[in-house]
């Protein structure tokens, strides 16, 4: 079967419930940029709970008495905290951007190396959608709600220490609002993960509409589908809208309860603390000191209330990129190295389907010798295509063997085994950037311009070069769009010749072509398919009646085998196909 891994990074990740501790384990960020962080966080913190007993000192002594000295302490400690603050969020968000990049090389890998099957249900905008916008809710919490959530930890404890060493009695006023709001505001925290979770589902699948949306506009603009399309996107913005009203509501019911708490100590301890200062029994300036202390407090409170928002979303899209890199991948290096450089190519017994019900391929029996040429005919959705999955390994079969020499493919190591195949297709793909880059994609050695020069000429595609001002550094746009379809059939025939592939598989290679670009593009063909072991997909029988072999499929099935002249006498199908496309 085909070589497959899973992620090894997931080994230890609890996949259920990912958290904070999942998510660091994943990105392995340096601790010694969190202990500094951290301890500058400490560090400020600490130096912001000084100000407020300086403060008191200055009230009860009405600012008398005030040396230089203490106010150049007073300013140092304010310098002070800005520089560590300094420290702490740049080191923060550092590791936030770091632990951002490890995810998006790591999600990156997976989508590259994920079996083709998997893009058969998955659709990329939701890959696109994860890589991105999940990981910026990564980046966004780290760099920004961890700083506030460590100084606010450290401010809290310290401050509440320090405010009973003050006054115990007020304190306590504080401590009894603190369960109330805990009541009402951890389940709303859960309502927020359940929509958070659920709006990047549907931003996901909104990205994946709108990106198949633009990629096939001109089938859009020719159906005359502009409005149901657009009826579409709306259908989506409108249900991105909803979850985002939902999310309003929680978090405007979130937000003012913890106002009314907030307002409620403060008021609490004005008034209390105010009876206390008019019976002597506290100074104005130990009040405006455990007042200040007390917003030192609620700050990191209010800021908690966003840390765990924040955190239920972060959970969210960890979950989902767990899933994903969860996902098996191919594993291209391990496997057996390929034995034979001109083996014979046999199928034994193969069958496939997508699924149980629905039988592709059945019962597949042929061989290709090296150097014969062997074309598949027969209607569409027989299964012709099937077959050169099979054979580049991008699907395996249910049952059945595929051999290249003695070789079971499944076997052998894919990278090896990819390179002994050319694969030219009926639209062959192309990467935007320039034509040499199209040429050499792929390919682990420098080419010289010489050698493009050759395969270009083979590939009857050397006028094509000449007349482009840039010659191989042309642009051809996006999916090859500045080029015409003959163009763009000789660039992935000279892309084949570079990869000097044993075996040749041509899937309709000039089906979509006008007779002068086939006649052209069909001389190349004819160029590349010399010495080497050739299978063709073919609906036009005038590209394959010279071919060594001729496999009519039906259904899944091989009806017929033989030379062109061979089955015009034994296979009724052929012969009306025959007689349908071929004059003489």
């Amino acid at each position: 079967m085909i070589q497959m891994k899973e992620n090894p990074n997931l080994t230890k990740i609890d996949k259920t419930q990912p958290g904070l501790k999942d998510l660091f384990r994943l990105t392995q960020p340096k601790k010694s940029w969190l202990a500094i962080s951290i301890v500058a966080s400490i560090l400020s913190s600490l130096v912001g709970l000084a100000v407020p007993m300086l403060i008191q000192k200055m009230v009860d002594k009405s600012f008398a008495g005030i040396s230089l000295q203490q106010g150049i302490w007073v300013v140092a400690l304010f310098v002070g905290q800005a520089l560590l603050t300094c420290l702490t969020i740049y080191f923060l968000a550092y590791t936030g951007h770091f632990m951002v990049k490890k995810i998006r090389e790591k999600l990156a890998h997976q989508s590259i190396y994920f079996p083709i099957p998997y893009f058969q249900i998955e659709r990329p905008g939701e890959l696109v959608s994860r890589t991105i916008n999940d990981t910026n809710l990564i980046k966004d919490f780290v760099s920004d709600n961890i700083p506030t959530f460590i100084s606010g930890i450290v401010t809290l404890i310290c401050a509440v220490f320090i405010l009973f060493y003050m006054d115990w009695k007020m304190t306590l006023i504080i401590f009894l609002a603190i369960p109330i709001a805990a009541v009402v505001i951890v389940p709303l925290g859960k309502k927020i993960f359940g929509i958070s979770k659920e709006t990047q589902e549907q931003t996901a699948k909104f990205s994946a509409d709108f990106g198949q949306v633009l990629t096939a506009s001109p089938l859009v603009k020719a159906s005359n589908g502009e409005e149901k399309v657009e009826a579409e996107m709306n259908d989506g913005i409108n249900n991105l809208f909803e979850y985002g009203k939902k999310e309003a509501k929680v978090i405007a019911t979130l937000n003012p309860i913890i106002s009314v708490v907030v307002m409620g100590i403060i008021m609490g301890i004005v008034a209390y603390g105010g009876y206390r200062v008019s019976q002597g029994t506290l100074s104005a300036g130990t009040l405006i000191a455990f007042i200040l202390y007390l917003f030192q407090v609620i700050t990191p409170i209010v800021a908690f209330g966003t840390f765990f928002t924040s955190l239920q979303k972060v959970k969210g899209a960890t979950e989902r990129i767990m899933t994903l890199l969860d996902e098996p991948i191919e594993d291209l290096k391990s496997g057996e190295a390929v034995l034979n450089t001109k083996g014979m190519l046999t199928f034994e017994s193969i069958n496939f389907s997508y699924s149980d019900d629905q039988p592709l391929l059945v019962d597949i029996n042929f061989t290709a010798d090296p150097g014969q040429t062997v074309a598949f005919v027969g209607p569409s959705g027989s299964g012709k295509s099937t077959l050169f999955s099979l054979i580049e390994s991008f699907h395996q079969p249910q049952a059945g063997v595929i051999r290249y020499g003695t070789q079971d493919i499944a076997d052998l190591s894919l990278q090896e085994w990819r390179r002994k195949i050319g694969y030219v297709q009926q639209e062959s793909m192309m990467l935007s950037g320039t034509i040499r880059d199209n040429l050499t994609f792929g390919l682990a050695h420098d080419i010289s311009e010489a050698e493009l020069d050759r395969v270009m000429s083979l590939a009857c595609g050397k006028e094509i070069i000449d007349r482009l001002p840039e010659r191989y550094e042309s642009l051809v746009g996006e999916r090859g769009s500045l080029l015409s379809g003959g163009e763009r059939q000789r660039i992935a025939i000279a892309r084949a010749f570079l990869r000097n592939p044993d075996v040749l598989l041509l899937d309709e290679a000039t089906a979509s072509l006008d007779s002068h670009s086939e006649k052209v593009v069909q001389e190349g063909l004819q160029n590349l398919m010399v010495n080497r072991t050739t299978l063709i997909i073919a609906h036009r029988l005038s590209t394959v009646v010279e071919a060594d072999k001729i496999i009519f499929l039906e259904h899944g099935k091989i009806t017929g085998v033989g030379t062109h002249q061979e089955l015009l006498k034994t296979h009724e199908l052929y012969r009306e196909f025959s007689a349908q496309q071929l004059t003489n």
